[in-house]
């Protein structure tokens, strides 16, 4: 099971390859959160990125242990990384944030994580992209805001 929060499905979708994401985690048992939804579609509607259809991605519902977990870990989190957080930890899953802060809490916790840098690397590892087409979409991301520790891929494979 791979959990993604918001940072990563907003990169992709700010350069118009949600595609990718679907085809790096789609046999993942993918999912997200209530709250990551929300935040995903307030952003499309406020026109940061173009309209991206992500009903291949389910939304779980919390339980009431998760939902419990949540109140404690709330505070010092937003709404979505608090319950991406919660769902990847209490049910062993892999989480895709690209925040410092929540990467380091989970890690911390026992929890794995992975970024953008990740699925983009997974890509081209797997053949999906050249080096050249992964390095194209990182760049794309960058002029789009995201601040990447690298500037090409080949740094990391």
């Amino acid at each position: 099971m791979i959990v993604v929060d918001n940072t990563v499905l907003t990169n992709f979708a700010l350069v118009g390859r949600i595609d990718l994401l679907r085809v790096a985690i789609g046999g993942r048992n993918p999912c997200t959160t209530p709250a990551v939804k929300k935040e995903f579609d307030e952003g499309a509607d406020r026109g940061l990125f173009a309209p991206t259809d992500i009903q291949w991605l389910p939304v779980v519902s919390l339980t009431p242990d998760e939902v419990s977990r949540l109140e404690n870990l709330s505070q010092g989190f937003g709404d979505g990384e608090a319950e991406c957080i919660v769902v990847a930890l209490a049910r062993g899953a892999l989480l895709a944030t690209d925040d410092l802060k929540t990467r380091k809490h989970v890690q911390q916790s026992g929890g794995k994580v992975t970024g953008t840098l990740g699925i983009l690397k997974g890509l081209v590892e797997d053949g999906h992209l050249s080096i050249e087409e992964g390095d194209r979409v990182l760049r794309a991301m960058i002029e789009e805001g995201y601040f990447s520790p690298v500037d090409s891929l080949t740094r990391l494979i």
